[in-house]
């Protein structure tokens, strides 16, 4: 048929192209045989892409699962000994190397980046997410951001979002952070920068953010202050190492997962 098209303001074909147009015709008996044959395979296709569909979220409360087994001292069992382990809870403002910040407001400019809001992505800092600032008189140095700092959300439209974080990895060039967000620079000889990215992520921290959040005008906001309040449990220098290998080992297996479960997506969203 496309073949036989003509016209390229207004491609058609000619009826008697249509007329004449041939194709396979079993017998009445085989047409419903066939009909029947689909119905089943295609009720077949549907009913494995549901399952394969609801994998993603299992693998979503699974992350969920290790995480909390982290913090909890479920995830040592066998590294130190065959029970239980707890650990003790410190308070972020202990956990530092210097007091909490705030960003800065800058308007646009010519000046050094700064990071946007939207830099924060599922756990990381995505420094390409950025805009230049006018720092005129303002001193820019207190506001840069390094390798290694942990950067939260201090407000939000949804209150699950506020108080997200995520880690700053290589800087190559000056880059502050706005206003939007607070710097935490754990002390690495108390906490390694890892194992409180695992933390932060727990339920109970995030429960405990929720908690004191407080509403303004629809924005939902957490404080400086209150951000140094939450309690993070804090295990051994050794045993954090060991969670965190124990944590990148199951969530690569996760992303493993992940990745053939696509690819079955996208082999099933062709068998139809």
């Amino acid at each position: 048929m496309c073949s036989k098209v003509q016209g390229a303001l207004y491609p058609a074909v000619k009826s008697a192209d249509i007329r004449t147009y041939e194709f396979p015709l079993p017998p009445a008996a085989e047409q419903t045989r066939i009909a029947a044959k689909l119905d089943e395979l295609l009720a077949q296709v549907d009913t494995l892409k549901a399952r394969i569909d609801g994998i993603p979220g299992l693998l979503k409360r699974f992350r969920q699962t290790v995480q909390e087994s982290a913090v909890s001292g479920m995830l040592m069992r066998g590294f130190v000994d065959a029970g239980h382990v707890s650990f003790e809870d410190s308070s972020v403002k202990e956990l530092v190397s210097e007091p909490l910040r705030n960003g800065k407001s800058v308007k646009d400019g010519i000046g050094s980046k700064v990071l946007r809001l939207s830099a924060l992505k599922s756990g990381i800092i995505d420094i390409r997410e950025s805009k230049l600032g006018d720092w005129s008189g303002i001193n820019v140095a207190p506001y840069l951001v390094r390798s290694g700092d942990f950067l939260v959300s201090r407000g939000n439209g949804s209150k699950d979002l506020v108080g997200r974080g995520g880690v700053v990895g290589s800087i190559r060039e000056e880059i502050a952070f706005p206003d939007t967000m607070i710097r935490i620079r754990p002390d690495p000889s108390i906490m390694q920068l890892q194992y409180f990215a695992i933390a932060w992520h727990s339920r109970s921290v995030r429960a405990q953010i929720e908690s004191i959040a407080k509403t303004t005008a629809g924005i939902w906001k957490i404080s400086q202050a209150d951000l140094g309040e939450i309690r993070l449990p804090v295990p051994t220098p050794e045993e954090q190492t060991e969670i965190v290998r124990r944590v990148e080992q199951l969530f690569a297996f996760a992303d493993q997962l992940e990745a053939r479960v696509a690819a079955a997506q996208e082999r099933i969203d062709k068998l139809t």
